[in-house]
């Protein structure tokens, strides 16, 4: 049975309406009251010795360090803190904190439909889910064909960088690794887990990888989830958070990193004591290659979302999409039933490595904000609903490559999934890799069949980027 319910939605998806996703400090300025966030990045990829002293001493405090590549977050209240921090020994750049977001764009308030639907209590099967009526995408990536061949996601554990995971819908109940899901951010979550989410987007997008296929399977139902909760309750979070939740992820030798998430930044600093003002990498984005860089040599596949904002960034030649657009992450597009390019999709080279749908996708409803309700002869009813939006279609990419890697039991290498994902995905537009859909829409069935690659070539594309 079932049956659509009207919730109130609206209140939820107004706080993602309201995320910025532009790169920048905290609102307030620099008082003496007031402490600021600040990204320090050590010459040569290190922190000099004696970090914490150096910092103290020009009045800062440490918050994170991440020795393994050269990063550490710092507050201070001292408006010269940057300046007198950035000439300490050692020390490459002193850059304020940046601000990311679920969804990674401003048009999230329409992400959502309406009505949730209540789907009954029930328990897996053993096999082949079935795919509910509902999910479109599934049949239009073919995971049936994966799942056939007895390829469904094993073997492979998926870190969820997201505002949390509601490990008690029934689709995910026992998915989630209790002692190795994580929470980086200071929310205060009653009677439950600290990793548990207080929005509704990581649930949904966890389901949507892997959900158990109770009601509505996801696409590597077999595959195991660690909850890394980086984004707080309104879907906002820090780049040193992501950062953090990357690194952990890569500490535990995850296979799949999903991000779900986004912001911009920019990708050159003016050097205003060079009297040609020739440009440098931005410092912003450095730091965040860095985590990325090194979660890649861990292993890991990065999969994040493009971006809600319809921005052709391939005409933006200052700004980053990130993490998207930062190799070798791979990047997703949201393609529509018709497979064309969802009108809210982020596009462009830059930023687009594959494509997967991306609207209306049927997935897991928060039970903090849906509670199960009573259903006939005692039983209960669990809440779904519909969310468009490319960080469903970065779910779906994440959990073909787990079905892809649980041919190996989770021991593929993270650029190797990569490589898989984009040879063996549909051409949908230009031949070869284009703006809209990159190398094309993923698909379960042709990921997992017979695949040959050039050993020495996986972390290269066709185009040389």
């Amino acid at each position: 049975m079932r049956v659509p319910l009207k919730f109130v939605v609206a209140a939820l998806i107004v706080t993602l309406a309201a995320t910025t996703f532009a790169f920048g400090p905290a609102t307030r300025s620099a008082t003496a009251q007031v402490e600021q966030r600040y990204l320090v990045l050590g010459k040569g990829g290190r922190l000099p010795a004696e970090f914490e002293s150096l910092i103290q001493s020009v009045g800062g405090r440490v918050l994170m360090m991440f020795p393994e590549i050269g990063v550490a977050l710092v507050a201070s209240a001292d408006p010269a803190f940057p300046t007198a921090a950035s000439v300490l020994p050692g020390i490459q750049s002193v850059v304020p904190d940046g601000t990311m977001g679920a969804g990674s764009g401003a048009d999230i308030g329409s992400m959502a439909a309406s009505e949730a639907f209540l789907e009954p209590e029930g328990t897996v099967v053993e096999g082949v889910p079935a795919i509910n009526p509902q999910q479109w995408n599934l049949t239009r990536i073919d995971v049936e064909e994966a799942w056939s061949r007895g390829y469904l996601g094993q073997g492979v554990t998926i870190a969820v960088l997201d505002t949390g995971i509601d490990y008690l819908h029934q689709e995910l109940a026992g998915k989630v690794n209790m002692a190795l899901s994580k929470s980086l951010v200071p929310e205060v979550v009653p009677g439950r887990a600290p990793f548990a989410d207080l929005h509704i987007h990581g649930t949904h997008v966890a389901s949507v990888i892997a959900g158990k296929g109770v009601r509505a399977p996801g696409v590597a139902p077999q595959a195991e989830l660690i909850a890394v909760k980086v984004l707080d309750k309104t879907g906002t979070g820090q780049e040193s958070t992501v950062i953090a939740g990357i690194m952990y992820a890569a500490s535990l030798k995850v296979d799949v990193i999903n991000m779900s998430l986004g912001f911009i930044v920019p990708r050159r600093d003016p050097n205003d004591d060079d009297p040609h003002h020739r440009w440098v990498r931005s410092q912003q984005l450095e730091a965040l290659q860095r985590a990325i860089y090194f979660a890649a040599r861990s292993g890991a596949l990065m999969v994040a979302s493009a971006g809600n904002t319809a921005t052709n960034f391939d005409l933006d030649k200052t700004n980053v999409k990130a993490p998207a657009g930062v190799r070798p992450v791979v990047g997703v597009s949201a393609t529509t039933n018709l497979d064309v390019l969802a009108p809210f999709s982020d596009y462009g080279r830059r930023v687009v490595y594959v494509s997967a749908p991306g609207t209306s996708i049927y997935g897991a409803a928060n039970t903090f904000y849906f509670p199960p309700r009573p259903g006939p002869g005692g039983t209960l009813l669990f809440a779904y609903i519909l969310m468009s939006g490319t960080s469903q279609a970065a779910a779906q990419a994440s959990g073909v490559a787990a079905l892809v890697d649980s041919k190996a039991n989770g021991d593929l290498p993270g650029l190797l999934l990569r490589f898989v994902l984009a040879r063996r995905s549909e051409d949908l537009g230009a031949r070869g890799r284009d703006a809209l859909f990159g190398y094309g829409l993923v698909n379960a069935g042709k990921a997992v069949g017979h695949f040959h690659w050039p050993r020495h070539d996986w972390d290269r594309d066709d185009d040389g980027d």
